[in-house]
């Protein structure tokens, strides 16, 4: 997967297969650095990237690796700043940041046989540490997003075929309010089978400016 700088002018691009990020300058549309992510990810497998909203960092997914590696981003060598490990075999998988960027929201795949869900774990950005986890109320939860608006956190799962929503408001970023969960449905097909829909590992909004 990809993010941007905020100012536009480099790409940061994980891999599913090596243990890298490369980092590419948009305007020259080649590759300037790329930063060596063994130390953190010896498993090779970190797909998701996402920016902080100050801009200042970017934060990558270890998934096979329980971890998560934070980068600087305004200065070479763009080396890594923090990894933050997560529980054995919790399996990270997307991040969203909170609208004042102090807190991270990061799902995880592992489902948890007492209650039969999965969970959220809630990072300080500023000291790289978890300070909880949250009941995802779905297996498997995988993509993630906040409204425009920074109140809300929008959830996906791999297993579950519903939306869970949560309160991420200033009174509940380190705490967020469950709220409800959005069915998502099924699929009829022509023969008549009801194809469940189990696969809503993801979530996105777009905003259009007039």
């Amino acid at each position: 997967m990809i993010w941007f700088s905020k100012d536009g002018k480099l790409a940061f691009v994980g891999s599913q297969k090596e243990s890298r990020m490369d980092i590419i300058d948009t305007a020259s549309m080649k590759s300037i650095a790329i930063v060596n992510l063994t130390s953190a990810d010896p498993s090779a497998f970190s797909p998701f990237v996402k920016v902080v909203p100050n801009g200042n960092e970017v934060w990558i997914v270890h998934k096979n690796s329980d971890s998560i590696s934070s980068i600087k981003t305004d200065k070479k060598p763009f080396t890594i700043l923090s990894t933050i490990n997560v529980k054995k075999g919790d399996k990270p998988n997307h991040i969203e940041f909170s609208k004042n960027g102090k807190n991270a929201y990061v799902t995880l795949a592992k489902v948890n046989k007492t209650t039969n869900s999965s969970s959220i774990a809630i990072i300080d950005t500023i000291d790289k540490a978890i300070l909880g986890y949250l009941d995802s109320h779905g297996k498997e939860s995988h993509g993630i997003w906040a409204n425009p608006e920074g109140t809300k956190l929008y959830v996906g799962h791999e297993r579950t075929p519903q939306l869970s929503v949560f309160d991420i408001s200033a009174s509940n970023q380190i705490n967020p309010n469950y709220i409800t969960n959005i069915p998502l449905g099924n699929i009829t097909m022509l023969n008549g089978q009801v194809l469940q829909n189990e696969k809503s590992i993801d979530v996105i909004y777009n905003r259009i400016q007039k």
